[in-house]
């Protein structure tokens, strides 16, 4: 790792960072001017000459979470959940914001390895979805999922929320399981086909997609020791 390592040297501030979060600021109603920085990322695996740099820029909020969190939303900056603070966005053009301590930090880093200025690198977020994305979620095709997963193995499969999307960002659900099953390909087919668009790949035996009217994609893989179900819902924008 060490041999990774570069020098870190001042970079341009990359105009997505500073537009994005200008625009954010603006639309909370926040009069702080912030001062941008940016710098290579300190990688011989980066090209300190083109766009693979961190740029941030870090102050005292001046604005409430609600109503960074209600701006957010409104420009398609998807809310987080993320352990320890007050608010984390993701946004547009891979911009990340957060509040804690009663501090505002926004950052925007292409780099191979986390580094220096890194702070919102952070792996584990989930959606914290607004009540129409909600609504939106629960949906007819969400349903369908479960009851097809719940044909295939007895029992329903658990889905789990993904951010999806650029501008605006958003979210949306997925599920995969393998265990044995004793339903053969035919009766999923015949199951299926009465709410789904099955393709059922007759050169593939073992091998079925299928999808719903709403977007959801659906492809199950029929193995005798163990059968695998996968299934994502579509992107449903923040708003």
């Amino acid at each position: 790792a060490a041999a990774a390592c570069a020098k870190t040297q001042p970079a341009a501030v990359p105009p997505a960072l500073s537009e994005q979060v200008n625009a954010l600021l603006t639309e909370a109603g926040s009069a702080t001017k912030p001062n941008f920085q940016a710098e290579t990322c300190g990688s011989v695996f980066d090209d300190p000459n083109s766009s693979q740099v961190v740029g941030w820029t870090e102050f005292p909020a001046d604005v409430s979470a609600d109503r960074l969190r209600s701006a957010g939303a409104k420009l398609g900056w998807q809310p987080q959940k993320a352990e320890g603070y007050d608010l984390f966005l993701l946004g547009p053009r891979d911009v990340r914001a957060a509040l804690r301590d009663g501090k505002f930090r926004a950052e925007r880093a292409h780099c191979s390895i986390a580094g220096k200025g890194q702070q919102l690198d952070i792996q584990a977020l989930r959606p914290d979805l607004t009540p129409t994305q909600q609504k939106q979620l629960d949906s007819a095709d969400y349903r369908a999922t479960v009851a097809a997963g719940q044909a295939l193995f007895g029992s329903p499969p658990t889905p789990t929320l993904e951010n999806c999307g650029d501008n605006p960002r958003g979210a949306r659900w997925s599920t995969t399981t393998r265990a044995r099953s004793d339903r053969s390909k035919q009766e999923m087919v015949d199951f299926l086909k009465n709410d789904w668009q099955v393709d059922e790949r007759p050169a593939q035996p073992d091998y079925l997609k299928a999808k719903h009217a709403g977007g959801t994609e659906l492809s199950i893989t029929f193995k005798p020791d163990q059968t695998t179900f996968t299934a994502t819902g579509p992107c449903v924008p923040v708003g």
